[in-house]
């Protein structure tokens, strides 16, 4: 693949039995293991992940981010969106 500005990742969040998953580990494809592949065919990568996600747990996990998004309608979390960048920066925007 050549080098693009950006992938987006929706992992599965079902295991086998169709139940939902929330720790990253537990997503189909695993981001954590893929990321540094990943970020060498990206600039960026820009993660959809389960809004019951430990932010603290998915930081660990996920050394290049650079952004966490949180959107919610109506003061209700619906998704988190981690955006990882080749770079690291000082301090992580939330």
């Amino acid at each position: 693949m050549s080098p693009v500005d950006c992938i987006f990742l929706d992992p599965a969040r079902r295991n086998e039995h169709g139940g939902k998953t929330v720790a990253i580990s537990d997503c189909e494809p695993h981001v954590a293991e893929l990321a540094a592949l990943l970020l060498s065919k990206a600039n960026r990568v820009m993660i959809k992940l389960s809004p019951m996600l430990d932010l603290s747990l998915a930081l660990k996990e996920l050394q290049h981010t650079q952004e966490i998004h949180i959107l919610s309608v109506n003061n209700e979390c619906k998704e988190l969106l981690i955006l990882l960048s080749q770079t690291s920066p000082a301090e992580i925007a939330i």
